[in-house]
């Protein structure tokens, strides 16, 4: 059982999505639901069309009563988001892909961490192999994205993840372009042009931990 994701959606259920595979190319992706809180779940299920469910990142609702998992696929070379629209109740799910058309792509992004701005649009942040944070956005709960593109921020290829909040957004990771061993958490404002410069920041330093032999 790999990377277990928890949600509760609107309605009285808890959904638990993991995935099965002995590499990253042959996941599948299976899901469980509670509808007493967690005291006891279905049997476990395969997700259809390929569908993996959420990446580490947490799953998002929207308005229109569809829910956004932020996914990716890691596939020979290739590395990119999949943005997955799930409709439980009526058995349906949208896969949105921002897989790029060249097979040879320098840009691998995966995992992709979402934040939702007060007009309802959508901002996805990716770790990437370039050193940069990369974001997309949507204007349509989901159904299209922009290309991908660089932030300002550093990020050594290391796990993003991301809060949003009524007056803005946090985000933690390592914005270092090699080392893993400063977590910063940043705060974004809303209407913030500039978020490198003018947000607010802490750095939690990380230790080695060590096990006993």
């Amino acid at each position: 059982m790999l990377e277990p994701s928890l949600f509760q959606p609107t309605t009285d259920q808890l959904w638990l999505f993991y995935k099965t595979g002995k590499t990253v190319e042959k996941w599948s992706g299976h899901m469980l639901i509670s509808y007493d809180y967690g005291e006891s779940w279905s049997r476990p299920f395969d997700l259809p069309e390929d569908s993996l469910g959420s990446t580490r990142n947490p799953l998002l609702q929207l308005e229109d009563g569809w829910v956004l998992a932020p996914s990716s696929r890691e596939i020979w070379i290739q590395r990119f988001p999949v943005f997955e629209r799930f409709r439980y109740d009526d058995n349906e799910i949208q896969q949105i892909s921002l897989k790029s058309e060249d097979n040879l792509s320098k840009l691998l992004a995966i995992q992709p961490s979402l934040v939702q701005r007060p007009d309802q649009s959508i901002l996805a942040f990716c770790r990437t192999n370039l050193n940069f944070i990369y974001e997309t956005q949507s204007f349509d709960g989901g159904l299209s994205w922009s290309p991908l593109k660089a932030t300002d921020w550093y990020n050594p290829n290391s796990a993003i993840t991301t809060l949003t909040m009524k007056n803005g957004f946090y985000l933690a990771a390592n914005l270092s372009r090699t080392s893993r061993s400063r977590l910063q958490v940043v705060f974004v404002p809303w209407g913030n042009s500039d978020p490198q410069k003018k947000s607010l920041s802490f750095f939690i330093k990380v230790n080695r931990l060590l096990t006993p032999a």
